[in-house]
């Protein structure tokens, strides 16, 4: 297996184990490093392995999510979560805000289109000269 192929099935392999990490901190950086280094240490080992292999080797990214879950004190969780809550309370209140204030103008843009279009002439008044003799 080729470096870029063997680094492509180490990213996709890590990528599926973040997936399942509420959040990435430090700790979760440090395990994500020390997992990425036994499934490099695994490929240079073994040029041929598949992401199977990994899964056989290093746990899948549901056991490794749930053994580090296990091991964590849930006290420690609880800021984090809280945390994540509110930016997407507040992330929901700008999103909000941006679509009352877009709406708004909207409404001044239609009424300043609708008083433009009353204020060009409807009837034409045409005058026939006769033709001077």
């Amino acid at each position: 297996m080729r470096k870029d192929e063997s680094n492509k099935l180490t990213d996709t392999y890590i990528k599926q184990i973040k997936a399942l990490l509420y959040s990435v901190r430090k700790k979760e950086n440090a395990l994500l490093q020390d997992i990425e280094n036994q499934a490099n240490a695994l490929i240079s080992e073994n040029p041929e392995s598949t992401i199977q292999d990994l899964y056989e080797r290093i746990g899948t990214p549901q056991e490794i999510a749930f053994d580090y879950y296990s091991q964590l004190n849930p006290e420690s969780l609880i800021p984090s979560i809280n945390k994540n809550k509110n930016l997407r309370r507040i992330a929901m209140i700008i999103a909000i805000a941006v679509i009352i204030v877009l709406l708004g103008l909207g409404w001044a843009l239609y009424i300043d289109y609708k008083e433009l279009q009353r204020s060009i002439p409807v009837e034409v008044e045409e005058y026939i000269f006769s033709p001077e003799e």
